[in-house]
């Protein structure tokens, strides 16, 4: 592994291996079988640490933390990206008052709703500088336990979050494990900026989500800013936005592409996005895969599944689909 890799923190194949390396299963995930104990989840395919984002529409059952590490082991997946609020709501986190109404929180705030906003946003500040980082590294052992490498921590920072959060925040990725945190591309570029220079300072990578608005240049400027500043690639997004493959951005960028969001979609002139079950849809997913097989670029790539789940089908089912699809591109021949 070159040494420029090895300083973004990027995965070899051989450190993916060391990382989902069997070992005895947490007594919570053992299953007693006809042929002995239940082996322990390995979804690195060819090379390619294959995952999912939990718990994105994993459905009410396994919304929680202990719940979803369940449903991504029943799903024999050893590579997950974890949502910030799971995570932090597991490890004590003071939780919002449930809003009511019924508009989902997309009507005008009222002043007292802005005072509200503010005083939940200072509870969760005073909340982050003293949670203790062993929490979180309570939550990574019990993930390896389990077989499953967290590779990213899904948490978003903001220009009014003071310096102690945003230390939180990379001291937490680093207490799961994970060598990214990933978020949505900030338009306001000094923002990006003082995000990638904490990046620096911490030794992890930060991924910047892009929906319908990617192309091929639309992350130059934040990569500019910092060499920890990179990509986390949305394949289905790319497609509708752009009409166009993203495997030449892949293929530029590859070094710089810290995990991938995997989905389906048609092309819609990136008006709106039209998910659709994987290989029914204009994004070359498996196309996609076998490109990082071939190159051995183990870049985590992580299911977002986001299709409708079919009249008589269930959410389980159609992830289970996604896990084949994406298993046979990448054990079967390039």
């Amino acid at each position: 592994m070159s040494e420029r890799t090895r300083r973004l923190g990027l995965y070899s194949r051989r450190e993916f291996g060391r990382l989902t390396a069997a070992s005895l299963p947490a007594a919570l995930f053992v299953r007693r079988r006809a042929a002995g104990m239940q082996a322990k989840p390995n979804s690195v395919w060819g090379g390619v640490p294959f995952g999912i984002f939990a718990p994105y529409h994993f459905g009410p059952e396994a919304s929680d933390l202990e719940p979803a590490l369940k449903a991504i082991v029943k799903f024999g997946l050893s590579q997950t990206e974890l949502s910030g609020g799971m995570v932090e709501r597991y490890v004590g986190a003071p939780m919002p008052p449930a809003r009511g109404g019924g508009d989902g929180g997309r009507a005008a705030q009222t002043p007292a709703d802005q005072a509200a906003a503010a005083a939940r946003a200072a509870e969760i500040a005073n909340w982050r500088a003293k949670v203790p980082m062993d929490k979180f590294r309570a939550v990574r052992t019990m993930f390896i336990d389990a077989g499953v490498t967290i590779y990213a921590f899904r948490v978003t920072l903001t220009a009014a979050m003071s310096d102690a959060e945003y230390d939180y925040a990379f001291n937490a990725a680093k207490a799961l494990g994970a060598t990214q945190l990933t978020m949505e591309q900030p338009a306001d570029r000094a923002l990006s900026k003082r995000i990638g220079d904490f990046a620096e300072r911490h030794g992890v990578n930060v991924g910047y989500h892009l929906h319908n608005t990617a192309t091929v240049t639309a992350w130059d400027e934040v990569m500019a800013q910092s060499p920890r500043n990179g990509i986390q690639l949305d394949i289905g997004h790319y497609v509708a936005g752009t009409g166009v493959s993203p495997v030449p951005l892949i293929e530029k960028h590859h070094a710089r592409i810290f995990s991938m969001h995997l989905k389906d979609t048609k092309y819609t002139d990136g008006i709106r996005t039209v998910y659709t079950p994987w290989g029914e849809g204009d994004t070359p997913v498996r196309e996609i895969l076998q490109v990082l097989k071939k190159n051995r670029w183990a870049i985590p790539s992580g299911i977002e599944f986001e299709h409708a789940v079919p009249p008589g089908s269930t959410w389980d089912a159609e992830i289970e689909k996604c896990i084949a699809y994406g298993k046979a591109a990448l054990i079967g021949p390039t």
